[in-house]
Protein backbone atom coordinates (compact mmCIF):
# COMPACT_ATOMS: atom_id res chain seq x y z
CA UNK A 1 0.00 0.00 0.00
CA UNK A 2 1.23 3.10 -1.08
CA UNK A 3 1.88 5.75 2.02
CA UNK A 4 -0.58 8.30 2.95
CA UNK A 5 -0.01 11.53 1.47
CA UNK A 6 -1.09 15.03 3.06
CA UNK A 7 -0.94 18.58 1.70
CA UNK A 8 0.03 20.84 4.13
CA UNK A 9 -1.74 24.33 2.57
CA UNK A 10 -2.15 27.57 4.49
CA UNK A 11 -4.28 30.89 4.81
CA UNK A 12 -1.05 32.63 3.41
CA UNK A 13 1.99 32.99 2.44
CA UNK A 14 4.58 33.38 5.38
CA UNK A 15 2.44 31.88 7.99
CA UNK A 16 4.22 29.05 9.36
CA UNK A 17 3.50 25.92 6.90
CA UNK A 18 7.26 25.10 7.33
CA UNK A 19 7.62 25.60 10.80
CA UNK A 20 4.61 23.58 11.28
CA UNK A 21 5.56 20.84 8.69
CA UNK A 22 8.78 20.36 10.25
CA UNK A 23 7.70 20.40 13.88
CA UNK A 24 5.94 17.24 12.73
CA UNK A 25 8.23 16.21 10.78
CA UNK A 26 10.31 15.35 13.71
CA UNK A 27 7.33 15.06 16.50
CA UNK A 28 6.72 11.70 14.08
CA UNK A 29 10.96 11.21 13.03
CA UNK A 30 10.78 10.92 17.39
CA UNK A 31 8.28 8.60 17.74
CA UNK A 32 9.64 5.83 15.24
CA UNK A 33 7.87 6.77 12.36
CA UNK A 34 9.52 7.09 8.77
CA UNK A 35 8.86 10.56 7.54
CA UNK A 36 8.97 11.92 3.90
CA UNK A 37 8.25 15.46 2.70
CA UNK A 38 8.52 17.53 -0.12
CA UNK A 39 8.05 21.35 -1.01
CA UNK A 40 6.09 21.20 -4.57
CA UNK A 41 7.25 23.82 -5.80
CA UNK A 42 9.53 27.15 -4.17
CA UNK A 43 10.23 30.45 -5.60
CA UNK A 44 12.18 33.16 -4.93
CA UNK A 45 15.41 30.94 -3.26
CA UNK A 46 17.83 28.36 -4.57
CA UNK A 47 16.61 24.90 -2.78
CA UNK A 48 19.81 24.49 -1.57
CA UNK A 49 20.38 27.53 0.58
CA UNK A 50 19.71 27.22 4.18
CA UNK A 51 16.93 29.73 4.81
CA UNK A 52 14.98 27.65 1.66
CA UNK A 53 11.84 25.66 3.02
CA UNK A 54 12.59 22.74 1.18
CA UNK A 55 16.25 22.76 2.56
CA UNK A 56 14.22 22.95 6.11
CA UNK A 57 11.88 19.99 5.05
CA UNK A 58 14.88 17.83 3.41
CA UNK A 59 16.72 18.72 7.43
CA UNK A 60 13.77 17.40 8.93
CA UNK A 61 12.48 14.22 7.32
CA UNK A 62 13.83 10.78 8.05
CA UNK A 63 13.36 9.20 4.90
CA UNK A 64 16.74 9.03 2.79
CA UNK A 65 15.35 11.89 -0.03
CA UNK A 66 18.02 13.89 -2.02
CA UNK A 67 17.06 17.83 -1.68
CA UNK A 68 16.07 17.67 -5.84
CA UNK A 69 13.15 15.00 -4.78
CA UNK A 70 12.37 17.59 -1.62
CA UNK A 71 11.47 20.30 -4.09
CA UNK A 72 11.04 18.80 -7.85
CA UNK A 73 10.19 22.80 -9.14
CA UNK A 74 12.38 25.54 -8.11
CA UNK A 75 12.59 29.11 -9.84
CA UNK A 76 14.28 32.19 -9.10
CA UNK A 77 11.62 35.23 -9.12
CA UNK A 78 10.10 35.50 -6.08
CA UNK A 79 6.12 35.21 -7.80
CA UNK A 80 3.37 32.68 -7.76
CA UNK A 81 4.92 29.22 -9.35
CA UNK A 82 2.98 30.25 -12.82
CA UNK A 83 4.65 33.70 -13.03
CA UNK A 84 7.83 32.05 -11.67
CA UNK A 85 8.29 29.40 -13.74
CA UNK A 86 6.78 31.52 -17.02
CA UNK A 87 9.72 34.28 -15.58
CA UNK A 88 12.00 31.40 -16.47
CA UNK A 89 10.32 30.30 -19.93
CA UNK A 90 8.62 27.21 -18.33
CA UNK A 91 5.56 25.63 -17.24
CA UNK A 92 4.50 23.16 -15.02
CA UNK A 93 2.10 20.41 -16.35
CA UNK A 94 -0.21 18.82 -14.23
CA UNK A 95 0.88 15.95 -15.20
CA UNK A 96 4.76 16.76 -13.71
CA UNK A 97 3.07 18.00 -10.78
CA UNK A 98 1.26 14.58 -9.76
CA UNK A 99 4.11 12.57 -11.27
CA UNK A 100 6.51 14.39 -8.76
CA UNK A 101 4.97 12.88 -6.17
CA UNK A 102 6.13 9.45 -7.23
CA UNK A 103 9.33 10.24 -6.29
CA UNK A 104 7.75 10.30 -2.14
CA UNK A 105 9.16 7.37 -0.25
CA UNK A 106 6.14 4.76 -0.99
CA UNK A 107 7.65 3.23 2.62
CA UNK A 108 7.04 5.81 4.59
CA UNK A 109 4.08 6.39 7.81
CA UNK A 110 3.27 9.50 6.18
CA UNK A 111 4.44 11.88 3.35
CA UNK A 112 3.96 15.70 3.98
CA UNK A 113 3.56 17.94 0.76
CA UNK A 114 3.85 21.85 1.53
CA UNK A 115 2.15 23.96 -1.10
CA UNK A 116 2.75 27.47 -1.84
CA UNK A 117 1.03 30.56 -0.22
CA UNK A 118 -2.65 29.15 -0.03
CA UNK A 119 -5.43 27.00 -1.59
CA UNK A 120 -5.92 29.11 -4.70
CA UNK A 121 -2.01 29.93 -5.81
CA UNK A 122 -1.80 28.62 -9.38
CA UNK A 123 0.26 26.22 -9.93
CA UNK A 124 0.17 26.89 -13.60
CA UNK A 125 -2.10 29.04 -15.51
CA UNK A 126 -5.21 26.41 -15.21
CA UNK A 127 -4.78 24.98 -12.50
CA UNK A 128 -3.80 25.79 -8.46
CA UNK A 129 -3.35 23.80 -5.43
CA UNK A 130 -6.89 23.11 -4.20
CA UNK A 131 -7.20 21.64 -7.86
CA UNK A 132 -4.35 19.38 -7.43
CA UNK A 133 -5.69 18.35 -4.23
CA UNK A 134 -9.18 18.01 -5.92
CA UNK A 135 -7.76 15.86 -8.51
CA UNK A 136 -5.67 13.79 -6.77
CA UNK A 137 -7.54 13.05 -3.61
CA UNK A 138 -5.23 14.62 -1.27
CA UNK A 139 -6.57 15.31 2.26
CA UNK A 140 -5.92 18.59 3.31
CA UNK A 141 -3.89 19.99 6.60
CA UNK A 142 -4.40 24.05 6.63
CA UNK A 143 -2.26 26.17 8.59
CA UNK A 144 -3.69 29.50 9.54
CA UNK A 145 -1.65 31.98 10.99
CA UNK A 146 -2.40 34.32 13.66
CA UNK A 147 -2.54 37.63 12.79
CA UNK A 148 -5.38 40.66 12.11
CA UNK A 149 -7.45 39.23 9.18
CA UNK A 150 -6.61 35.62 10.31
CA UNK A 151 -11.07 35.24 10.45
CA UNK A 152 -12.13 36.34 7.51
CA UNK A 153 -8.56 34.31 5.48
CA UNK A 154 -9.42 31.38 7.35
CA UNK A 155 -13.27 31.36 6.68
CA UNK A 156 -12.22 31.84 2.87
CA UNK A 157 -10.66 29.09 3.07
CA UNK A 158 -13.18 26.73 4.94
CA UNK A 159 -15.20 27.56 2.32
CA UNK A 160 -13.17 26.76 -0.78
CA UNK A 161 -12.08 23.49 1.39
CA UNK A 162 -16.34 22.04 1.54
CA UNK A 163 -17.20 23.51 -1.40
CA UNK A 164 -14.98 21.24 -3.91
CA UNK A 165 -15.09 18.25 -1.17
CA UNK A 166 -11.86 18.03 -0.27
CA UNK A 167 -10.94 15.66 2.46
CA UNK A 168 -9.77 17.87 5.36
CA UNK A 169 -7.92 16.76 7.94
CA UNK A 170 -8.17 19.89 10.01
CA UNK A 171 -6.69 22.93 10.65
CA UNK A 172 -3.56 24.15 12.91
CA UNK A 173 -3.81 27.59 14.46
CA UNK A 174 0.19 29.02 14.37
CA UNK A 175 0.58 32.12 16.70
CA UNK A 176 4.38 31.70 16.02
CA UNK A 177 5.98 34.64 14.53
CA UNK A 178 2.58 36.82 15.00
CA UNK A 179 3.44 40.01 13.77
CA UNK A 180 2.04 43.42 16.02
CA UNK A 181 1.48 41.30 18.91
CA UNK A 182 1.30 44.37 20.87
CA UNK A 183 -0.84 46.49 18.29
CA UNK A 184 -3.32 43.94 17.84
CA UNK A 185 -3.56 41.89 21.25
CA UNK A 186 -7.15 41.63 21.13
CA UNK A 187 -7.63 40.23 17.39
CA UNK A 188 -4.64 37.78 18.54
CA UNK A 189 -6.58 37.16 21.78
CA UNK A 190 -9.57 36.39 20.35
CA UNK A 191 -8.79 34.54 17.08
CA UNK A 192 -8.65 31.21 18.37
CA UNK A 193 -12.26 31.21 19.49
CA UNK A 194 -13.48 32.82 16.28
CA UNK A 195 -11.84 30.88 14.01
CA UNK A 196 -12.85 27.79 15.98
CA UNK A 197 -16.57 28.87 15.67
CA UNK A 198 -15.68 29.32 11.42
CA UNK A 199 -14.44 26.36 11.27
CA UNK A 200 -17.20 24.28 13.06
CA UNK A 201 -19.79 25.34 10.41
CA UNK A 202 -18.14 23.07 8.09
CA UNK A 203 -17.43 20.72 10.29
CA UNK A 204 -13.31 21.21 10.04
CA UNK A 205 -11.51 20.39 13.29
CA UNK A 206 -8.73 22.14 15.21
CA UNK A 207 -6.31 19.66 15.75
CA UNK A 208 -3.92 22.34 18.11
CA UNK A 209 -2.53 25.50 18.78
CA UNK A 210 1.06 26.49 18.87
CA UNK A 211 1.86 29.45 20.73
CA UNK A 212 3.90 32.67 20.14
CA UNK A 213 7.02 31.48 20.86
CA UNK A 214 7.54 28.14 20.53
CA UNK A 215 9.81 26.16 18.55
CA UNK A 216 9.92 22.81 15.94
CA UNK A 217 11.15 20.96 18.99
CA UNK A 218 8.19 21.49 21.27
CA UNK A 219 7.07 18.03 21.30
CA UNK A 220 3.79 18.07 23.84
CA UNK A 221 2.77 20.63 21.16
CA UNK A 222 3.79 18.65 17.59
CA UNK A 223 3.07 15.05 19.01
CA UNK A 224 -0.59 15.83 19.53
CA UNK A 225 -1.33 17.34 16.37
CA UNK A 226 0.73 14.59 14.57
CA UNK A 227 -1.26 11.83 16.23
CA UNK A 228 -4.23 13.42 15.39
CA UNK A 229 -3.44 13.40 11.92
CA UNK A 230 -2.64 9.47 11.88
CA UNK A 231 -5.76 8.87 13.53
CA UNK A 232 -7.97 10.69 11.06
CA UNK A 233 -6.28 8.83 8.02
CA UNK A 234 -6.24 5.22 10.26
CA UNK A 235 -2.67 5.20 10.22
CA UNK A 236 -2.36 5.56 14.28
CA UNK A 237 -1.17 2.42 15.78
Amino acid sequence: MAAPVVLVSGTDTGIGKTFVSCGLVRALTAAGKRVGAMKLVESGIAPDSPDSDAHALWSAANASQTLEEVCPFSFAEPASPNVAARAAGKSISFEAAANALNSLPADADLNLVEGAGGLLVPINDNFTFADFAQELGIPVLLVVGSRLGAINHASLSFEVLAARGIKTIGYVLNEYGADGKQQYSLALETNREEIFRAASRFEIPELGCVPYAASEGDASIFDKIAGEILRRLGGAK
